[in-house]
């Protein structure tokens, strides 16, 4: 990397908040921005399936749809208006003992969902997987690096990140949950 590409990384890093405020490093579920995939849903999208949002989660529940809704709202919003992908399947994730933030929770790997046809109602939304490979989660990899003193070498660890078998004591993977970054 070059002199000029190593000043714009560092400036870059630190305009990221590592404070208990951001959801990369203090992760809490909530009605309006989390939703809980049911039982197979993470495997079929991480095996390449476009799935609907009633395939994802039942619909039928209040609380479930309201937060559904929520979510692909503000998906479609922040891909419209700045290009952003912010749609999240999260796999894993790591907890500490924190004096400085209160709730340490950081998703560990991220997979990229795209809305395939915004406008529809919200059962026959189809999402699916930008990229069938996780991001390991840059926030806390910079909280480990600037707060704990541990740089992680991501090349040194493979290409392959495996994939569990669990999601929340059921099936697929640990703690998969959809939600806006």
């Amino acid at each position: 990397m070059t002199d000029l590409a190593q000043r714009f990384q560092q400036w870059s890093d630190e305009l990221v908040d590592l404070s208990g405020r951001n959801d990369l490093i203090s992760f809490r579920v909530t009605r309006t921005s989390t939703v809980i995939p049911n039982e197979d849903a993470s495997g079929k999208l991480l095996s390449g399936e476009s799935l609907e949002m009633g395939q994802v989660v039942d619909l039928e529940l209040a609380e479930s749809k309201k937060a559904a809704t929520g979510l692909i709202r503000d998906a479609i919003e922040f891909d419209e208006q700045q290009g952003i992908e912010v749609l999240k399947l999260v796999s894993g994730f790591a907890n500490w003992k924190s004096d400085k933030v209160s709730n340490a929770n950081a998703p560990l790997f991220l997979y990229s969902l795209l809305v395939e046809n915004p406008g529809t109602p919200i059962g026959k939304i189809i999402i699916k997987l930008v990229d069938d490979e996780p991001e390991l989660n840059p926030v806390f990899l910079l909280h480990l690096k600037r707060r704990v003193g541990v740089e992680i070498d991501q090349d040194a660890l493979g290409d392959e990140f495996p994939r569990e078998k669990t999601l929340y004591g059921r099936s697929c993977f640990s703690n998969a949950l959809l939600y806006l970054s």
